[in-house]
């Protein structure tokens, strides 16, 4: 899986590096869709080790018309797994790693044309059983950067940071609180293309 994740990623730099040449100032409100791969893992784990994880993602966006300043507002929903490779003290493993709808709203600032930064909120939601060991909402902050070429290409790079305790094992909830540890939280990083459809 990491294989497959450094060549997507050297693939994404040699199109992006393609594309420079006819980048310009971003255009009107597009939509578009992505493809890509992230690597999750779970922080705050107890009497275990949480090891990455590699999914594929797919979603759809909405880029909204950037304004004079290059400041835009872009909407996504996102489907990818995400969770950790669980090895337990006593040498059991698990594979924790539900699928989930997340929800970026991402403000955008572009620097120099094709290239922008992106910070904003991101809901998650859990799908799968209500007796999974993990919440069905998590809440993220979303940081990244990308490159949006004038033909529609977008390649695009960020990190998700948990900010919610997302245990939902009522054991492991209890030794939290007799201990005082923290919560559980889920850290993604993500790698991405997508196209814009429409004119510029």
């Amino acid at each position: 899986m990491k294989k497959f994740l450094l060549a997507g990623l050297i693939a994404c730099i040699i199109l992006g590096m393609n594309c420079a040449a006819s980048a310009q100032t971003p255009g009107g409100t597009r939509a578009g869709i992505k493809l890509g791969a992230s690597l999750s893992t779970l922080s705050g784990t107890i009497n275990s080790e949480a090891h990455m994880r590699g999914s594929l993602l797919v979603g759809t966006l909405v880029r909204f018309k950037p304004s004079k300043q290059l400041f835009s507002v872009q909407a996504e929903l996102n489907m990818q797994k995400q969770g950790a490779n669980i090895e337990y003290d006593d040498g059991q493993r698990e594979e924790r790693d539900p699928f989930y709808f997340n929800v970026p709203v991402l403000l955008r600032q572009y620097f120099k044309g094709p290239l922008y930064v992106n910070v904003g909120p991101q809901i998650g939601l859990r799908t799968g059983s209500s007796k999974s060991p993990l919440k069905s909402t998590d809440v993220s902050v979303v940081g990244g950067l990308g490159y949006e070429a004038a033909n529609g290409f977008v390649f695009d790079v960020r990190l998700n940071y948990g900010l919610l305790d997302i245990d939902n094992d009522p054991q492991t909830q209890a030794i939290r609180s007799q201990l005082g540890f923290g919560g559980l939280h889920s850290r993604v990083a993500q790698f991405s293309a997508g196209y814009l459809f429409g004119k510029k």
